[in-house]
């Protein structure tokens, strides 16, 4: 399947340009997402999803392709209630849930115990925030353990930030609450 069309006239330098910059672009936008199993410094070995370490370098490409493109790029972050956070099987199953829900081109990972972050390239805010609803609707239905036991918060992407402080906003401030079921 061909997403990108490259003009094969010309110099041989510009083609191969071209399509080093289309490369990058795709490894930017779509990580390949870990098996559980997998166990080195690119997986938390609790969850399955990528480390932290890992985010962060992930998420400087993706900062750079969404300058570039002049599109929006926006962190979700979840944090669970601390009497959740020490449960792997809490982790585990909330893990489970992001994955159920989130797009190939979403990078999630877990940042610290309890702490998940999801980053949303292509995602204005609003975005993030209807995923998070959307998360927190299927943990309510899927995972009574969990039920509303957990906050979210939605960041996108400004000029001034930096990888770091992008991940940094998504934990500074008020946790918004999942909605109660009427």
């Amino acid at each position: 399947l061909a997403t990108e069309v490259v003009d094969a006239a010309g110099r041989m330098a510009t083609i191969a340009s071209q399509i080093e910059t289309v490369c990058r672009r795709l490894a930017a936008l779509a990580p390949v997402m870990p098996a559980p199993t997998m166990a080195s410094i690119l997986t938390d070995s609790t969850t399955g999803l990528f480390s932290s370490r890992f985010l962060e370098c992930h998420i400087a490409r993706q900062m750079d392709v969404a300058t570039q493109r002049a599109e929006p790029l926006s962190v979700l972050t979840f944090r669970l209630d601390p009497s959740l956070a020490v449960s792997a099987v809490v982790q585990q199953a909330f893990a489970e849930l992001i994955r159920s829900q989130i797009r190939d081109t979403d990078c999630p990972a877990l940042l610290a115990p309890g702490i998940f972050v999801i980053s949303l390239p292509a995602t204005p805010f609003r975005g993030g925030v209807r995923l998070a609803d959307r998360i927190s609707d299927v943990t309510a239905r899927q995972a009574p353990l969990i039920g509303a036991g957990f906050g979210w918060r939605v960041i996108e992407k400004r000029a001034y930030h930096t990888p770091q402080s992008l991940l940094d906003a998504g934990l500074a401030g008020p946790m918004l609450r999942p909605r109660r079921a009427a």
